[in-house]
């Protein structure tokens, strides 16, 4: 069962708070903090997208907040939209906190970061949180824990609130089913020629610019040294369990195994080029069940 199961009295609830809680908040602004020990992170940036849920077909949303400038529109066609986020917060030497929204507007789930001092929390459950979605595609919302708790040596507190445009980029276009349709079959194809070590089906099998990179050193001696080396972290099986299509953009979520055995979980982007599909990217997370 997903952690956001339905609750329609307290969602009613938590709209009469989110009414009284944010009432002076501008539209497309962000403010408040978060804090733990001495570690304060103050946030005046955001994004909101609709993002695929823990059960299939389901839909949550993601708040990003951070005090560094954000790419919004950048992120929401990357592959994996929170970890483009992350790669610009980090390399801003910034913070962030990531708040996961349910269908039903209950919450699920805070993870602060912050990079100098390094410090990093998650919870739920703590503090009075509301959030909604306004009708022209705004997620508006708060969280607030104003009695600061205790976490071991150390007490935190956050005040935050939010007003942001709410992107469906993760998630718009046609769902695919288990297999992945057209773009799942070009994937079992390129992974068939990855297992198989054979090159000219891989190139036949890769987008443009992914080929030339990817091959652009081809016959050196460090190139040979490399491949060899690859092929412990390159997908040799693969299963697709569902995905969507965007234009020429397909991408897939799939399970699998790479070539020195560990067993893999994660997302794979392919796209549409001279009317077939090829392998562009793919983001995985080792898994142990």
């Amino acid at each position: 069962m997903s952690r956001f199961a339905s609750h329609r009295p307290a969602r009613t609830f938590a709209l009469a708070l989110l009414a009284a809680a944010t009432p002076a908040l501008a539209e497309n602004s962000v403010k408040g903090h978060f804090r733990i020990g001495d570690s304060r992170l103050e946030v005046s940036q955001g994004c909101a997208y609709r993002i695929a849920g823990d059960e299939p077909g389901s839909v949550q949303t993601l708040v990003y907040l951070s005090n560094a400038p954000l790419d919004c529109a950048a992120a929401e066609t990357a592959l994996d939209t929170e970890a483009a986020l992350d790669s610009a917060v980090r390399d801003a030497e910034a913070g962030n906190v990531r708040i996961l929204v349910g269908p039903d507007g209950s919450e699920g789930g805070l993870y602060f970061f912050l990079s100098e001092p390094f410090d990093s929390f998650n919870l739920s459950g703590s503090g009075d949180f509301a959030a909604a979605e306004a009708p022209a595609g705004q997620s508006t919302g708060s969280w607030k824990l104003a009695e600061p708790k205790e976490f071991f040596d150390k007490t935190y507190d956050f005040d935050l609130a939010w007003s942001l445009p709410l992107s469906d980029g993760p998630v718009r276009g046609e769902v695919l089913p288990a297999g992945g349709g057209e773009p799942g079959a070009a994937l079992l194809a390129y992974v068939k020629a990855t297992a198989d070590d054979d090159r000219a089906a891989i190139k036949s099998l890769l987008a443009a610019d992914v080929r030339r990179e990817k091959f652009a050193d081809e016959g050196s001696a460090w190139f040979e040294e490399s491949w060899k080396m690859q092929r412990d972290w390159e997908m040799v099986e693969v299963a697709v369990l569902g995905g969507r299509i965007d234009g020429d953009r397909a991408t897939l979520e799939i399970t699998g195994k790479q070539g020195d055995g560990e067993k893999v979980r994660g997302r794979a982007r392919l796209v549409r080029e001279d009317g077939g599909w090829k392998f562009a990217d793919r983001r995985l997370t080792i898994t142990f069940d």
